[in-house]
C-alpha cells in the first residue's frame, strides 16, 4: 500500500527542520516538528509505509546512544503515531494505482 501527499495540502517550511501544512479542505493548519516531517518527507518522496519506518529508525539509531537512550520499539511507537495522525487529518491518503 503507497501513500501521497493529499493534493489538498499547501507546505510550508518555518524552519530547518520543521514544516507547516495548511489542508485547504478542512483549513486546518498543521506544524510539524523534525521527525514528523522526516516521516512525511519520506512518505511524499514515495516511500512505503513500512519503508519509511525503518529508514526512520535507521536515522534516529544513533539516539540509543544517548544520556537518554531511546529504544526501537519508542521509534516505532512515535513513526507510527505520525503515520496515524497523517492519514487521520487527511494530510497524506492512499495513493490510487491506475489500472
Amino acid at each position: 500500500m503507497a501513500f501521497i501527499k493529499s493534493p489538498n495540502i499547501i507546505e510550508e517550511q518555518i524552519s530547518d527542520s520543521e514544516l507547516m501544512l495548511y489542508n485547504q479542505s478542512t483549513e486546518e493548519v498543521h506544524i510539524l516538528n523534525e521527525s514528523s516531517t522526516q516521516i512525511y518527507t519520506l512518505i511524499c518522496s514515495g516511500h512505503s509505509l513500512v519503508e519509511a519506518l525503518y529508514q526512520y529508525i535507521y536515522d534516529h539509531i544513533g539516539e540509543m546512544c544517548d544520556e537518554k537512550p531511546i529504544t526501537i520499539d519508542e521509534l516505532a511507537t512515535d513513526a507510527k503515531s505520525t503515520i496515524n495522525m497523517l492519514l487521520a487529518n487527511g494530510i497524506i491518503c492512499e495513493e490510487i494505482a491506475d489500472e
